[in-house]
């Protein structure tokens, strides 16, 4: 049975993580790039990765009861 309230958790917080994510990573990598193009295109991969992993991590965790 799926648990609602970790699909509601993952919702609200996996575009939180990958905002958050994109933030640091973008600081970090505009002091090594010159570009902004170049400073933008890795963060906004690390961005969708965690977003992706905190939909997936929430999506089991709704299969299972707590």
């Amino acid at each position: 049975m799926k648990s609602p309230i970790f699909i509601v958790i993952g919702i609200i917080f996996a575009p939180i993580a990958g905002i958050l994510a994109f933030i640091i990573s973008f600081e970090e990598y505009k002091h090594h790039y010159t570009n902004i193009k170049d400073s933008l295109k890795i963060p906004l991969q690390i961005a969708l990765i965690t977003f992706l992993f905190f939909i997936f991590i929430f999506l089991i965790l709704s299969f299972f009861r707590v």
